[in-house]
């Protein structure tokens, strides 16, 4: 059975190959690298699906708004919150 920190650690080296493998192969018609997320629903920073409120924290922040890019949605909410 997996630690927390393993599922942390299994969490950020996905994260950290997401972005290496997009610097490491730009669009092919040449244009430079750009951030893929925004403010929008299909990017940015997470939003509280119940609240409206960006979350903050420089770790959880990034972290959620990069699954966010991958989900195509940056709203979450707590277990509490769904449930």
């Amino acid at each position: 059975m997996s630690k927390p920190n393993d599922k942390i650690q299994e969490t950020c080296e996905r994260i950290a190959a997401q972005i290496i493998e997009a610097l490491d192969n730009p669009p092919e018609d040449g244009s430079p690298w750009v951030m893929p997320w925004d403010r929008s629903l299909a990017g940015g920073m997470p939003l509280n699906i119940l609240t409206g409120r960006a979350y903050g924290g420089n770790f959880n922040g990034f972290m959620l708004m990069m699954a966010g890019v991958q989900f195509g949605d940056n709203r979450w909410a707590g277990f509490g919150q769904w449930k």
